[in-house]
């Protein structure tokens, strides 16, 4: 049976010290949830996200589940953050997607939000003012709300 340091090697993500980026996000994920000293540790594993067995213990299987990382501006996202890391729970997500779906204090939420919200339509060429419509009044999904053909460009 392999160990876990030669399957580390074995499937080609961890050479010295050229670490894919797959690689970093998983051991990342792990860290924060399961180590107490990591700095991150108190928003994660301190308030009970954890990471499934499978992929705590195998980084083959995460990779199987989850497949490359598709690109450097993407990180792993957990569609409910109040679930942990599972295949069911997580997907690839471009970063600036990403930060619609994580948690914010109450005070700070709106704004933040909707910031988040004018960058991303600054990016795509999207109008901001009927974006933020289809979220606010018509209760569409950010998804929706972005990529629905009618949406008119800026």
């Amino acid at each position: 049976m392999a160990t876990s340091h030669h399957s580390r090697f074995k499937h080609g993500h961890s050479r010295g010290k050229n670490l894919t980026r797959t690689y970093t996000i998983w051991r990342g994920m792990r860290q924060r949830c399961h180590y107490e000293r990591d700095k991150n540790y108190r928003w994660y594993g301190g308030k009970g996200i954890t990471v499934c067995d499978r992929w705590r213990s195998s980084f083959v299987d995460f990779l199987s589940d989850m497949g490359e990382c598709p690109g450097p501006r993407f990180t792993i996202d957990r569609i409910d953050n109040l679930k942990g890391y599972d295949p069911v729970n997580c997907r690839w997500l471009h970063w600036s997607l990403q930060n619609d779906n994580r948690s914010v204090p109450k005070d700070r939420a709106a704004t933040v939000r909707r910031k988040c919200l004018k960058r991303i339509c600054d990016r795509l060429g999207l109008n901001f003012n009927m974006v933020y419509r289809r979220r606010q009044s018509l209760g569409w999904s950010l998804h929706r709300a972005l990529f629905d053909p009618k949406c008119k460009i800026a």
